[in-house]
Formats: structure tokens, sequence, C-alpha cells
């Protein structure tokens, strides 16, 4: 997204089971899949000022999506979709877009409705008569969006529609070959003259490569850059300069040695050889699309194929070591009696994508998308006795517990030893459950502080040292 400048992605086949709303560095990810099988899915990512324009959305099933938006002259409707192929039943064909049409006359008629996605319909060469709904310029390569495996065939399966009240305000629609996610479609751009009401706000820096610092090397040189800023510290005269130019001078040696990690929270278990392969997959496929020619282009699809193998490869050796090393620093936990280690471990290994992000829903199950609706149900849930009614229909737990069993939780969480004994066998249990996904967190200034003191020497854990000191007795 960051290198084609885009605000909204739509993805169609997302693969992703249930529904929710995840958020992650900043960008806002919004899915909708099966609740048992990854296959089918869609979903949209909402980027920067997108994410802070998003007045609700709502996950119809596993292949429409749809999110509402602010703009400053009317609100714009996106529906992304993943139509059936043509080799599915005419059941599901009917199926599919009697949903479809449902969901376009659920749209307020005022508001900006754009259809995008993979509708897996091809149009006929000849379109005289079309000229109003699908424009016959650009060039051929702008217009194919999907390739065959065999590369043999190449058709134009993936459109962005709007209403013809707003066709003017849609100015260009291309794809790109040289986007690269492992896919046979192109990623198909379009740009559309918008003005989204968005909330400036500091995006979070990336995490610094804290990981170098296992390397004896780095480490050393880490430690001589430090000591040299040591060397030149004025005793200030309290607690808070103290800290302060204690962190920057962290801070700023950790830019100058070890650099910000690449990628991602979610992609800090991607080793730099692994980053090194997708780059080169990367050049393989944009030289793969420029030759011209069917012979050229399989002869640039033969060096391709095994590059996007061995990143595969390279990234599941990667996730596989990066989750022994967690167990292996998690039972050292348990066996040392370190809860509070243990548990974080276990929370960033377990931790996966949340439903809590679906729309609230009324009682007769309809999507509640705007902060008004929203309120009117609070309010009405406020004023009438069925609360608890409510609460039960909607599968939420009592609102109150049975004494004994109120007594039962106190005995499990005052006993350490079998919380120490629960945590080792749930955490036996993740790692062995390859199905589970993992979803990275942001890490703290003062955890990464933390972790590039671990390279300072003597004297700067001593003084790491003291401000752990200083935060378990808070935390006490």
């Amino acid at each position: 997204m960051r290198d084609y400048r885009l605000d909204i992605l739509g993805i169609s086949e997302m693969r992703w089971t249930g529904q929710g709303r995840l958020v992650i560095d900043g960008t806002t990810v919004l899915y909708s899949g099966k609740q048992d099988h990854h296959t089918h899915g869609v979903g949209l990512i909402l980027f920067s000022c997108a994410a802070q324009a998003l007045v609700g959305w709502r996950p119809v099933n596993e292949r429409i999506i749809t999110a509402r938006l602010y703009t400053r002259h009317a609100k714009v409707t996106i529906v992304q979709v993943y139509a059936p192929t043509k080799v599915a039943s005419e059941e599901k064909k009917d199926i599919f877009y009697t949903q479809l049409q449902g969901v376009l006359e659920e749209i307020p008629s005022y508001d900006i409705k754009l259809f995008i996605g993979d509708f897996n319909a091809k149009l006929d060469s000849d379109r005289r008569g079309l000229h109003t709904t699908v424009a016959p310029h650009g060039s051929k390569i702008h217009k194919v969006t999907w390739v065959s495996p065999d590369g043999n065939t190449r058709n134009e399966l993936d459109y962005i529609c709007t209403s013809t009240r707003w066709s003017s305000s849609l100015v260009d629609v291309r794809s790109h070959r040289g986007a690269d996610v492992g896919s046979d479609h192109y990623l198909v751009e379009g740009k559309i003259r918008l003005k989204l009401k968005k909330v400036q706000t500091v995006r979070a820096k990336r995490a610094y490569a804290v990981d170098k610092l296992k390397n004896d090397v780095i480490s050393k040189r880490y430690c001589e850059e430090f000591s040299k800023k040591l060397e030149v510290l004025q005793h200030p005269s309290s607690i808070e300069e103290q800290w302060g130019w204690f962190s920057r001078a962290i801070s700023e040696t950790a830019v100058a040695v070890l650099g910000r990690r690449r990628g991602y929270n979610k992609e800090r278990w991607i080793s730099d050889r692994t980053w090194n392969l997708i780059d080169e997959r990367k050049m393989a496929k944009i030289r793969r699309e420029q030759k011209r020619g069917l012979r050229r282009w399989r002869m640039e699809d033969e060096e391709y194929r095994p590059l996007d193998k061995e990143v595969k490869k390279s990234c599941r050796n990667n996730r596989r070591r990066w989750l022994a090393e967690k167990a292996r620093e998690a039972q050292e936990a348990a066996e040392k009696n370190k809860m509070k280690t243990l548990y974080r471990i276990m929370r960033e290994l377990t931790s996966s994508r949340s439903s809590s992000g679906v729309p609230i829903r009324s009682k007769d199950g309809r999507a509640l998308l705007s902060d008004e609706e929203q309120e009117a149900s609070d309010l009405r849930l406020r004023d009438v006795d069925e609360d608890s009614q409510h609460h039960q229909h909607v599968g939420c737990l009592p609102l109150t517990m049975p004494q004994n069993h109120l007594e039962d939780l106190m005995v499990h969480i005052t006993n350490e030893e079998v919380m120490r004994r629960t945590g080792v066998a749930l955490l036996s249990d993740m790692v062995s459950d390859r199905r589970r996904r993992l979803a990275g967190h942001t890490p703290t200034a003062k955890r990464t502080t933390s972790e590039c003191g671990n390279g300072l020497g003597a004297r700067g854990r001593q003084e790491e040292e003291r401000e752990a000191k200083e935060d378990v007795k808070t935390y006490v």
C-alpha cells in the first residue's frame, strides 16, 4: 500500500476465518469469511486517513463486505465482492447475486457507491455500445487483471464500478503487474477525486532491530557507541531529567547502530535472508511481466517460481524457529517462577484475530452502522427491564455469578502453583497447534528501551536495573 500510495485496498479470496476488525500498526483490516474453512473470504484494508473516516462496516458473508466512509461532500459506500466462478452451480450464483442486489438496495441513494473486487466476469472484446460503462481506452497490459498459472490465458476479471452520477470522479483505472503478493491476479488501482474527512494522528515508528544484538560484532559496536555518550553525562539535577537523557542516549545509539526493523510488528519473525529473497522474487516478477511474447514470459517464469517456493519455505522455517525460541523462553520463565514473563509470552503467542470489532447488532440481527443507531440502541437497553434477556439472547454471560463458582474462581486465582502448571500446559498446546495465527502488538517505548539496554554493558545494565526496580515497586 505504501509503494502505490493506496488509501483503501480491497482483497478477494482472503481466506481468513470469521468476521472482525483488526488494527495493525495504524492500519485497519476489516474481514469477513467462513467460520470453519480457510476458503473464499473478503476484506478491506484502510490506511491513514481512510481509517479515520470510517463510519461503519458490515460483514455480509464470505463473499461480500461493505464499509461506509465520510467525505467532505457525501458519504461513500464501498462494496468488496468475490463472485463465484463459472464452474460454480447456478444455485450458488443466484444466491450471490440476489444478496448483492439486496446490499445495493440498502445503500442510501445519496451515497457514492463503489463496487470493487473479483467479479469473475469476462467481457467480450467487442464493446460497442458499452463506452459509457467500460471505456475502451488505455494500453492492453493495463487492462489484464488475471493470468493463468501456465501464462497462456490472460483475462480482465477484476473491476472497479461506480454509479453514473459520480463516474466523472473516477479519473483512472489500471492494473499494476509489479505488485507482488504471490497471487495470479494483478493489483487494480483506481483514482477517485474525493476528500476524506480525517484526523491527523502521529504514526508509530517501527521498532528497533534488537535481534542484531545477538551478533557479537554489532553488540560490541553498540556498547562502544553508548559508552561514548556516557562519558559526556552531565549529572542531571532530577530523576526525570536523568531518565530523559538516558532514554535519548539509548534511542540515538539504537538508530545509529541497529536501525529500524523491517516489516510490521507481526512480521518480526521474518529473517533478513527471507526479506532478501522477497526482494529477489519481486524483481523476478517485474522482469517476467516486462517480457513480450509467451516464450520469453515462460523463461522468466522458470526463474520466478523457484524463488516463490524458496520464499514460502524460508518463511515457514523462520516461523518454526521463532515459535521454538519463544517456547524455550516461556519454559525457562515457568521454571524460575517468573509469572509476568510467562504470561506475556503466552499472550504474544495465543493472541489471535478477535471478533470484537464486529458491528453492533440489534435484537433482530440488523447491523447498526452509524453512531446514532448504536446510541439509540444503548438508550433503549437502559430504559427497558429486559436487559438480562437481551444479553442472554445475544449469547453474553449472565449478569450474576453463583457464589460457589465465585469461590472456586478465587481459589484458582490465589493458587500460584496451579497458575504456573496451567500456563505450561497451555503453552504446550498452543505450540503444537499450527493453525493458530499470530497477531503482533506494537512494543511500548519502555519495553523497546529495555531490549536495547540488553547490549549496553555493565554500566548500562546498572542504570537499567535501577529503573526496573522502580517499576517493580510501582507495580507492587
